[in-house]
């Protein structure tokens, strides 16, 4: 399949329109053909991997990032991209390798909350905490993220009561519902258990 190119000065603010409407699958079959014609297409590298990464097609995002970064090794941004494609495609070795790299103070939080996860991942549960505590304060996704560092560890009264505060910063959301669902059924509490899964059904359907 052939696409007629883009007007020059048009590429970006096009595909952003697009990408706006939802087109994913059509702004990638663009910005692929782009790619044929200029491999080194800044733009069409970058919205090619937000496209990818947003539709979990995670290990093309590495590739897009990874070239963006060979191309510009002084935009952090890319790094972090890069790695946080590589933590999707459950290439946790290669993803803190690469945000070990970033030095960009302004993206520090970011890079703390990446390693934070892949620790996670990786059941170092103390290594999570220590990086989760690192946080700045104000940070509101501390308050989930500790919440399920204690109910890894079996503490599902403390999880229970995190997850609970949670809810009063975010409001209702189907995911506390849950996990303090989970937590009620662990402490074998199941009619509370009951109630949250019954309260999400209910409002799935509505």
């Amino acid at each position: 399949m052939s696409f007629v190119p883009i007007k020059d000065g048009e590429f970006t603010s096009t595909i952003y329109g697009m990408i706006k409407d939802g087109k994913y699958n059509e702004v990638m079959r663009i910005l692929q053909y782009e790619l044929q014609r200029s491999p080194s297409n800044r733009a069409a590298l970058s919205l090619l991997g937000y496209c990818q990464y947003y539709t979990q097609d995670f290990h093309g995002a590495v590739e897009c990032y990874e070239q963006l970064t060979q191309l510009y090794p002084n935009f952090s941004e890319y790094k972090l991209y890069y790695a946080q494609s590589l933590y999707n495609a459950f290439m946790f070795p290669e993803a803190i390798a690469v945000a070990s790299t970033i030095e960009d103070p302004s993206l520090l939080s970011e890079v703390i909350k990446l390693e934070a996860a892949i620790k996670y991942r990786e059941e170092d549960l103390t290594n999570a905490r220590i990086l989760v505590e690192q946080f700045p304060q104000e940070d509101v996704d501390i308050e989930v993220n500790l919440a399920c560092l204690d109910y890894k560890e079996n503490n599902y009264e403390k999880s229970l009561e995190r997850f609970s505060r949670a809810t009063g910063t975010f409001g209702y959301q189907p995911e506390l519902a849950y996990a303090q669902a989970l937590c009620h059924y662990r402490r074998k509490e199941y009619p509370q258990a009951l109630k949250y899964i019954t309260d999400i059904i209910d409002r799935g359907i509505q």
